[in-house]
Order: C-alpha cells, then structure tokens, then sequence
C-alpha cells in the first residue's frame, strides 16, 4: 500500500481521503489488533462528520468506504465486519483512460519496472 503507483495513480480515480482511508485499513487488517474505532478513524483521516459528530450513514466516513467498496477495495461482511484490500491491482484499461497522458506514461514505466527481473 506505500508504493508510490497507489497515490500517484489510484489517487485520482479514488480521492485522497480514499486512499488515505485504504491504506490506514490495510495497516489494520495486517495488524494482530484487526479493529478500529470509526469515530477515531474518521477524525484520524480527516474524513470529520458534521453536525452532531457521529459517525454513521451518509458521514464523510461511511461515504469513503461506500466509494472503496465501488472500486472493489472494501467489502461489508457479516457483523459490521468491513473487508479491505491489503493489496491493490495495476489500473485496468477502462480505468488508465480516465486518467491524462502523463499519468498513463508513468502506470507504463512502473509496469515495465514491475516485469524486469530483480
């Protein structure tokens, strides 16, 4: 999740507060601890609810994790218990054309740089 391909090139389709969300989730899942406060990660992320300050539908948080779960990065399983990507893919070709051409240059030199052997 810290390689730079995640927030050069996933950052625009996904947000920055999404990105920032994912990978706070993933340092989670792959921790032995595997639970988060959401009131706590909200304010963490900077992703704060308005109003009355909680976190529930429709929060700023619960709207990031909406759009993760849009692009496959987070899942709602059985008791509140929220899946997320400790990993994620190279952009796919429906995906790399949303980006400019600068971008899609530079998703091409880190797979080529991904291909040659070590």
């Amino acid at each position: 999740m810290s390689h730079r391909y995640v927030e050069i090139l996933w950052t625009p389709l996904l947000g920055p507060t999404q990105v920032i969300l994912l990978r706070r989730l993933a340092e989670v899942a792959e921790s032995e601890a595997g639970r988060v406060n959401p009131a706590e990660l909200a304010v963490a992320i900077g992703a704060l609810p308005r109003g009355d300050g909680r976190v529930g539908r429709r929060s700023p948080l619960d709207k990031a994790i909406a759009r993760l779960a849009r692009f496959r990065m987070a899942a709602w399983r059985p008791r509140c218990t929220l899946a997320v990507a400790t990993r994620v893919p190279v952009l796919g070709e429906r995906d790399l054309r949303r980006l400019p051409d600068s971008l899609r240059d530079l998703h091409n030199r880190f797979v080529d740089e991904l291909k040659r052997p070590t």
